[in-house]
């Protein structure tokens, strides 16, 4: 969590002036960082709040592997979906 700390502090968490890159596809909305000390890549999503600071909000953190972390991010993603269509319905 101390990377993820750093990383905010340095500024703009997305290109072109941050480290952040911007997903596509099933992740539109999402970023990445891959700190490369550290072999990992972190999906995250920056949310601006009212005060001006962006909250992180950290989907998956995985191996530098190329597919296997956005797999886990997707899937969590689509689990949050259908259980927020759940309660809706049950409301």
């Amino acid at each position: 969590m101390a990377l993820i700390y750093k990383q905010a502090l340095r500024g703009p968490l997305i290109k072109p002036d941050g480290y952040g890159e911007p997903l596509i596809g099933k992740l539109l909305g999402f970023t990445k960082i891959k700190p490369k000390a550290m072999a990992l890549r972190i999906v995250y999503r920056p949310v601006l709040q009212s005060n001006g600071m962006i909250r992180m909000e950290i989907i998956a953190i995985g191996p530098r592997d190329k597919d296997k972390v956005y797999n886990w991010a997707d899937e969590r993603v689509e689990s949050f979906k259908t259980e927020m269509s759940k309660e809706e319905t049950n409301e």
